[in-house]
């Protein structure tokens, strides 16, 4: 199948609908990680290698266990 107006074929629409999300995800994990005042330098170089080394579960990892931190800090009063 291929889009004749665009020239995309089968592999560059594979690219396009599953790559390029997970390849967001991963850019907005690494973002987050580096800009995230609540970890420590060892905590942030630890996530970073996790988020490079592993990258679909590392990114999903850091993302979840960033939102447990943020829910568990709007908490306090």
């Amino acid at each position: 199948m291929t889009l004749c107006f665009l020239n995309i074929g089968s592999s560059e629409m594979v690219m396009l609908l599953f790559v390029a999300p997970v390849m967001a995800i991963g850019i907005y994990a690494l973002y987050q990680c580096i800009t995230n005042p609540q970890l420590t330098t060892t905590q942030r170089i630890v996530w970073l290698i996790i988020i490079l080394s592993v990258p679909l579960f590392g990114c999903v990892g850091y993302l979840l266990a960033n939102k447990t931190n943020k829910n568990n800090g709007a908490v306090r009063k």
